[in-house]
């Protein structure tokens, strides 16, 4: 149980099916808030 919180705060879906909030979307993971086109570092950081 504190083992699939904590995978779910670092990559959410990585283990197969993803853990949805209240309004049943996939909870966003630090992984996801670092990549792809919406990430950090394609936002802020490079320019």
């Amino acid at each position: 149980m504190l083992q699939e919180s904590v995978d779910a705060l670092l990559d959410n879906g990585r283990r197969g099916r993803a853990i949805t909030g209240s309004n049943k979307r996939p909870l966003k993971s630090l992984a996801d808030m670092i990549k792809g086109k919406q990430g950090r570092f394609r936002q802020n950081l490079l320019g």
